[in-house]
C-alpha cells in the first residue's frame, strides 16, 4: 500500500524524503520547503543533522541490497530495525486515517449544510407554492365574479340598447309629426295640437263616457260643421222621463190642441189622470211615461266629429 505525502497528501510512488520525526514528504514538497526551512513542515520539529532528513526509494524491485544491510547484525538489532520500520508504517497509516476522517467529517459537515440549506429552500418553495396557490384561487374567484359582472353588464347593455332603439323610434316618430305640423297652416296646427293633447279614454266606465262627452263638446266648439254631426243633440231633446212637468205639458199641448182638451201642468207634476183626449193615442202623441232607450256613443262617429275641419 503506497504512502501519502504528509503535506499535500499526494500518493508517493518513487522517491520520497523521510524525517526523524516519522514524517514522509514527496520530492516536490521537500524541495520547496527544505530549501528555505530547517524544521519539519508537519510537526515543526527542528532537523539539526543530515541524518534527520534522508531520501529513499519506494519502488524497490530487488530487495537483496536492502537485506544485505542487515547482514551481520544480531537478531535484537534486526528486530529493532524492523520494529522501527513497522512503527513508521503504522504511524503513517494512522495519520492517513486521521486525515481521511477529517476529510470525511468536513465533507459531512458541508453536506449537512447543503442539506440544511436545501431544506430551507424547500420550505420556502413550499410556502411560495402555497401562497401562489392561494393567489391563484383568489384570482379564479375574482375572474368568476368579473364574469358574473360582465354578464350583468351585458344584460344591462342589451336592455339599454333596446330602450335606446325604442326612444329613437319614438323620437323619429315625434320628429316626423313635427315636420308634418310645420307643413300645415296655423289653424290646422292649432286644431291638430288640441286633438293630440286630448287624452284617449276607452268607453267602458262612466268616467270614460264622461271624458268622451267632454271631448265631443270640445269638438263641437272648434268644428264649424258640428251642427251636421250625428252626435249633436238639442238641449231640449230629452227623454220623457228626463223632462220637467212644464216641458212635458208644452209638448203635449203643441202636439194635440183642442177645445175639449183640458190640460193642467199639475197633472204631470202630481201624476194625476188627465182628460180622455190627452190619453187618446195618435200618430203625433205618445206616452211620455214610456222611457226611451238611451243612445249609445259611436267611437267612429266621435272620431269623425273630432277630426272634422
Amino acid at each position: 500500500m503506497p504512502f501519502k505525502c504528509n503535506r499535500c497528501f499526494a500518493t508517493i510512488s518513487k522517491q520520497a524524503f523521510v524525517t526523524s520525526c516519522s514524517h514522509i514528504f514527496c520530492f516536490k514538497c521537500s524541495k520547496d520547503w527544505f530549501q528555505r526551512h530547517q524544521d519539519c513542515p508537519q510537526c515543526k520539529t527542528t532537523l539539526k543533522s543530515e541524518n534527520d532528513l534522508r531520501g529513499t526509494q519506494l519502488d524497490v524491485v530487488d530487495l537483496a541490497p536492502v537485506s544485505m544491510k542487515l547482514w551481520g547484525l544480531s537478531p535484537a538489532q534486526i528486530m529493532e530495525v524492523c520494529g522501527g520500520a513497522i512503527a513508521f508504517w503504522e504511524y503513517q497509516k494512522k495519520h492517513e486515517i486521521a486525515y481521511r476522517v477529517d476529510q470525511v467529517s468536513r465533507k459531512d459537515k458541508r453536506n449537512r449544510q447543503i442539506v440544511t440549506s436545501a431544506n430551507e429552500k424547500l420550505v420556502k418553495a413550499k410556502n411560495m407554492i402555497a401562497s401562489l396557490h392561494q393567489k391563484n384561487q383568489a384570482l379564479i374567484e375574482n375572474l368568476r365574479r368579473a364574469n358574473e359582472d360582465n354578464g350583468l353588464l351585458k344584460r344591462e347593455l342589451k336592455e339599454k340598447s333596446r330602450q335606446k332603439e325604442k326612444y329613437s323610434a319614438m323620437y323619429n316618430q315625434i320628429r316626423s309629426k313635427a315636420m308634418r305640423l310645420q307643413s300645415l297652416s296655423p289653424d290646422q296646427q292649432s286644431r291638430t295640437k288640441m286633438i293630440a293633447d286630448t287624452p284617449f279614454v276607452r268607453p267602458e266606465t262612466p268616467d270614460n263616457v264622461k271624458s268622451l262627452r267632454n271631448l265631443v263638446q270640445q269638438t263641437r266648439r272648434i268644428s264649424p260643421s258640428s251642427a251636421r254631426s250625428p252626435l249633436r243633440r238639442s238641449p231640449t231633446h230629452r227623454s220623457p222621463t228626463q223632462r220637467s212637468p212644464s216641458q212635458r205639458f208644452a209638448a203635449l199641448k203643441a202636439s194635440s190642441p183642442g177645445a175639449n182638451t183640458v190640460l193642467s201642468p199639475f197633472a204631470f207634476a202630481n201624476n194625476s189622470p188627465v182628460s180622455t183626449a190627452a190619453r187618446t193615442p195618435s200618430s203625433s202623441l205618445r206616452d211620455f211615461r214610456t222611457p226611451r232607450p238611451r243612445r249609445r256613443f259611436d267611437d267612429n262617429a266621435i272620431g269623425r266629429a273630432s277630426l272634422c275641419p
